[in-house]
């Protein structure tokens, strides 16, 4: 954009690819202990209740940050230092980006999410 000069480049790193791996390790872990206690109960004819009681537990936290999309991914944010000129025209300017920070004539800013504009 004409009148943006920019001074600095930066980056706000998203949220990484660790949490679908967690949930998925949790899924897993309480299917195993689901069904070493089904099997103590039938081999043995015992009731583990420790199995019991966490089995279920584990896969309603892994089915409930599968429902809300907790692991879902965010991409890493540029941020910009900037200086802006007097003939830029500040609704063309919001539009395009999102002022984080200003310091006097600094403006520290991020494109704007094209997906939440339309």
């Amino acid at each position: 954009m004409q009148g943006i000069h920019i001074l600095n480049e930066g980056m706000i790193e998203g949220i990484g690819l660790g949490i679908p791996y967690i949930t998925m390790l949790l899924f897993i872990f309480g299917v195993v202990m689901l069904i070493m206690a089904i099997l103590e109960l039938l081999i043995d004819k015992k009731v583990v209740l420790g199995f019991f009681i966490s089995s279920p537990v584990l896969l309603l936290i892994s089915y409930i940050m599968l429902l809300t999309n907790a692991y879902k991914s965010v991409d890493d944010v540029y941020t910009y230092t900037v200086t802006i000129d007097e003939n830029v025209s500040f609704v063309e300017f919001d539009s395009k980006y999102e002022v984080i920070d200003k310091e006097g004539r600094l403006y520290i800013i991020t494109e704007r999410d094209k997906n939440k504009n339309e």
